[in-house]
């Protein structure tokens, strides 16, 4: 066995340009070869399936992968597929200033609703949903869930 080699390729695998990386999640009832069918046109990439509903996508080029993002969203079978430029760690910590919790415009307090049961229900529907309810933001941690965001205590209440 040669150990400089395989340290070579563990280091290469970990070393990855997340502007050629996507992640995906809601592929709990696809294949690995149905997930890498979905992708075929859109270049060479490798996928690896981390758990069992999401993974990741390593494109070989920046094109590539920001073609492959047009299939965010699509449905496939009764499950949303969504897909994302991956992040590394230190880009997960560092939230622009407007996205960190406490930063509200009114009170300094973020509202968060759990909402779930979603997962055929388009963005575009939850939008109407709650229209008329103040400003409101919706973020789909999942294909089935997600949460709705305000910025006041009224907006709240008309929610519930």
């Amino acid at each position: 066995v040669d150990v400089e080699k395989l340290k070579k390729e563990y280091v290469k695998k970990l070393d990855f340009d997340f502007s050629k990386r996507l992640f995906i999640v809601g592929i709990r009832n696809l294949t690995t070869d149905e997930v890498e069918d979905m992708f075929k046109g859109f270049g060479k990439f490798e996928f690896d399936r981390t758990k069992e509903n999401f993974g990741f996508l390593q494109f070989e080029t920046e094109k590539d992968a920001e073609m492959a993002l047009k299939l965010n969203g699509k449905i496939v079978g009764n499950d949303q597929i969504m897909i994302s430029r991956a992040k590394s760690k230190n880009e997960k910590k560092e939230k622009p200033e407007e996205e960190k919790k406490g930063e509200n415009k009114e009170d300094g307090l973020e509202y968060k609703l759990f909402i779930g049961g979603i997962g055929n229900v388009p963005d575009e529907k939850i939008g109407e949903l709650v229209d008329g309810c103040g400003e409101v933001d919706f973020e789909r941690v999942q294909p089935s869930y997600g949460f709705l965001k305000v910025t006041t205590q009224e907006y709240m209440d008309k929610l519930l």
